[in-house]
């Protein structure tokens, strides 16, 4: 799983242990979900006709998938610049087959967190040959 931290006064003003917290609860939300998000992805972008990004607030489970860029209009979204920036560059970089943005919100925190993942990997191993 690729991690793209997004840095903000904010988070700067949250304790190293919150930051963890936030980050495991993060991380047990994406492995558990990634394939659902991988799925979701996949079908929003043949719908859309254009890469997206899924947008998950943590507290409430909405989960929306949404492009960045709609009918040629950068940052629809109206995110900050900086998160724009980090999501559109995560998009570019990413594995369209295998890997998704995910854009997970903390309202309690106000903290946004940008993470690429892809599916869960399946540790079944191959299946022997006859």
């Amino acid at each position: 799983m690729k991690v793209l931290p997004h840095i903000t006064d904010r988070d700067l003003q949250m304790s190293q242990d919150a930051i963890v917290q936030m980050q495991r609860e993060d991380l047990e939300l994406l492995q558990g979900y990634s394939d659902a998000f991988l799925e979701q992805a996949r079908a929003a972008a043949i719908q859309a006709s254009a890469p997206v990004v899924i947008m998950c607030n943590v507290l409430t489970s909405d989960v929306q998938p949404c492009s960045l860029d709609w009918l040629g209009e950068p940052n629809v979204l109206r995110l900050p610049p900086v998160v724009y920036a980090t999501a559109k560059r995560a998009l570019e970089a990413r594995d369209p087959d295998s890997e998704v943005v995910v854009l997970l919100y903390h309202p309690n925190n106000d903290v946004l967190s940008i993470y690429t993942i892809g599916p869960a990997s399946d540790e079944s191993g191959p299946s022997p040959s006859e």
